[in-house]
C-alpha cells in the first residue's frame, strides 16, 4: 500500500507534490525518476476486475522492483521512465502470483528510460544480467542486495545449489 502510495505520487516535475500527499518525509519527495507503468489501468480492468487484490499486488511489485533498477535520485527529478506490462494485462493475477515451476516474471531494464515485465524460464537464468533484471517476488521474502532476484525466483532453490558452485566455472564437487 505504501509503495503504490508513494510511486503514484511521484510526478516526475521538480517541485511538483499533490495537495493531498505532498511526500513529506518520504524518500521519493523531490527525486525521480517517476515510474510510469505502461498498461497499469489495464491490468486493473481486466484481471483486476476478478481479482483487484492480486493486481494491486502486482503492481506494487513492479513499482518496487523498477524502483531497484532505477533508484530514487534527486539530479533524475524532473524524468519518467516507463514500464512496460504488456505481458501481465491479460493473464489471470494467480498466474502472474504463482507463476508455473521454474518460471518467474522479471522486470528488464530495457534502456536508461524503459524497462517491461517478462516471463522467463530456469534455463534462461545463467544467461541474464542481474544488473538489469529483477524478479517479481510476491509474497516471498524479498533479495538480500539488489541483483539477487534469482535466489527468490526458484523458492531456495539457488542458495542451495550455488554452495555447490553450481553458477561458477570452476569444478567443484559438492560437499559429502
Amino acid at each position: 500500500r505504501a509503495i503504490l502510495g508513494q510511486e503514484m505520487a511521484c510526478t516526475g516535475c521538480q517541485g511538483q507534490q499533490f495537495q493531498a500527499d505532498d511526500l513529506a518525509g518520504m524518500p521519493t519527495r523531490g527525486r525521480g525518476p517517476a515510474i510510469l507503468v505502461y498498461y497499469g489501468p489495464a491490468l486493473m480492468q481486466k484481471p483486476g476486475k476478478k481479482d483487484p487484490r492480486g493486481a494491486l499486488t502486482v503492481l506494487a511489485e513492479v513499482y518496487r522492483q523498477t524502483r531497484e533498477l532505477f533508484p530514487l535520485q534527486q539530479d533524475t527529478a524532473n524524468e519518467t521512465i516507463t514500464v512496460r506490462i504488456d505481458a501481465l494485462k491479460e493473464i489471470d493475477c494467480a498466474l502472474v502470483l504463482r507463476p508455473d515451476p521454474g518460471q518467474s516474471w522479471v522486470i528488464s531494464k530495457t534502456s536508461c528510460k524503459d524497462a517491461m515485465a517478462k516471463l522467463v524460464s530456469a534455463s534462461e537464468y545463467k544467461n541474464i544480467n542481474w544488473d538489469t533484471n529483477q524478479v517479481l517476488s510476491f509474497g516471498r521474502k524479498p533479495p538480500r542486495k539488489p541483483g539477487r532476484g534469482l535466489t527468490v525466483a526458484v523458492g531456495g532453490f539457488v542458495p542451495r545449489v550455488r554452495r555447490f558452485s553450481l553458477f561458477s566455472t570452476a569444478s567443484t564437487a559438492p560437499p559429502a
